[in-house]
């Protein structure tokens, strides 16, 4: 069936065919970055904040801070912005952790608009090309 489909006619017939595959390329893309980064950000939260607390109990929040700055998780960026503040009970921790927690779910949700925009217009531009097809 696809052996005889020939691709070049068919995206000089309909420019709708060759935006479809622009949103698919686009939309491939954007889920494999996603897929990556992800796959880079996972870890074992639980495991660095059992380390962690075991060495804020020892007064050591440097060895506490290292050790969530060694974890590629999204918590270990949070937890080192509150070792860091200058009183871990005060204001000014809460204030860093959110700061720090905005900036990681930035990070976390980029370019997942994309994504949602590509799932809404696809089908539009797919009934576009059924309809324009039927007109020619």
């Amino acid at each position: 069936m696809f052996a005889e489909f020939k691709w070049t006619e068919a995206i000089a017939d309909s420019p709708i065919f060759l935006v479809l595959i622009v949103c698919s390329i686009v939309t491939l893309a954007v889920a494999i970055e996603r897929a990556m980064y992800y796959y880079k950000r996972r870890g074992n939260p639980d495991d660095t904040l059992a380390l962690s607390i075991k060495r804020v109990m020892g007064k050591d929040l440097k060895e506490a801070a290292r050790a969530c700055e060694a974890t590629s998780h999204p918590m270990g960026a949070v937890a080192v912005q509150v070792f860091e503040s200058q009183d871990p009970s005060g204001e000014p921790a809460e204030e860093r952790m959110q700061i720090s927690l905005s900036h990681q779910k930035m990070l976390l949700e980029k370019n997942l608009g994309v994504l949602g925009t590509m799932a809404a217009i696809a089908p539009l531009v797919g009934l576009l090309g059924t309809i324009w097809g039927i007109m020619r």
